[in-house]
Order: structure tokens, then sequence, then C-alpha cells
């Protein structure tokens, strides 16, 4: 995980296409992570939509707040371990000092015996998308602790509200991983 971390601070305004991550031994276990099979395993509520993001490659569209989640089972063994969930994203607008549209990671770890108790969330700053230009693509994750009583993870993609309303403009996201490592420095 720090590996990725120090990677995900360099420069990644101007993304190439291709495959974020390529890590040997690891498993990706967001299903349909890339939209190449439209909105399947993934519940939408809004404006949500498949669109070509780059020529030839579909991504996730929202748009008025939209947002689009998918519930994930953790390995039996994944208490105490780390979950890295990270994503390309781009937003047609980013506004100094407001977070209208712009699109995050968000989610809720659900536990093992009772689904309808939430053993902890998914949030911090670097889940959502700053330090790019409107339309260019950056990356947002976070690095979390996995807590031993959970058994899924219901995972959320978003488009921000913020001070202003939201106009139409499009939050994009693509490539989206979760990975689970034995330890934070993994």
């Amino acid at each position: 995980a720090n590996a990725v971390q120090a990677a995900v601070k360099k420069e990644v305004s101007k993304m190439e296409p291709g495959p974020l991550l390529e890590i040997s031994g690891y498993k990706n276990m967001v299903k349909n992570p890339g939209a190449n099979e439209g909105l399947d395993s993934w519940k939408k509520v809004g404006d949500v939509s498949v669109e070509a993001g780059r020529p030839g490659n579909p991504c996730f569209f929202m748009r008025y707040s939209g947002e689009f989640m998918q519930k994930i089972d953790l390995p039996a063994d994944a208490g105490g371990k780390y979950a890295l969930f990270i994503a390309r994203a781009s937003s047609d607008r980013m506004d100094e000092g407001d977070q209208t549209g712009i699109p995050y990671l968000f989610g809720e770890w659900e536990n093992r015996a009772d689904d309808h108790k939430i053993d902890g969330y998914l949030n911090a700053d670097t889940m959502k998308l700053s330090n790019v230009k409107a339309g260019e693509w950056g990356v947002i994750y976070g690095i979390f602790k996995i807590p031993a009583e959970s058994g899924k993870v219901q995972l959320i993609v978003h488009q921000a509200d913020g001070s202003s309303p939201q106009n139409g403009s499009a939050a994009k996201v693509d490539d989206i991983w979760m990975l689970v490592f034995a330890t934070e420095v993994d």
C-alpha cells in the first residue's frame, strides 16, 4: 500500500489509458470495475450512465448528485488486514473552494453477523478528486484497516454536492479497484 500511496502522489493529471494497477498476486474485488459491462454489478441512484470517457474506453458518468454502489464480500480472514480503494476520476467542473460536481469514493463496513449494522466508514480527503483542472484525469484512493467483525463493504461512488447548485456537469470514474493487503506496508 505504501508503494501505491507514493505512486499516486506523482503528477497524474495526464494519465494514459490502460490498467491503473497491475499487482501480481492480488485480486481486484470490484466486479465490472471499468464499466466494460455497462452497469452490471452496480446499483445506481439518480442520473448515472456509462459513456465513452476516452476514445474506445467506457467509464461511469454521474450528473445531478448521481451515485452507484456495489456490495463486496470480504474474505473470511480479512479482519485486521488493510483495504486499498483506488480509481481514476475526472470532472467537467472543478470550482476552487467548492466541491459541487466532484467525484469521490465512500463506503461502509457491514457487520458479518448483522449486515444492517455498520462497523465503520470509508472516508478520506484522498478519496475526493482534487489538484486537477476540469476535464483532466486524476487518482482518488483510500487505505483502511478492515474491522475484524466486518463481512462486507458497501462501496459508493458519488458526485459531490457543495455550496453551488448542480448544473448537469459530469463526474467520471473508471478503473475502480479494491485490494486487500496483509499489512499497511504491503
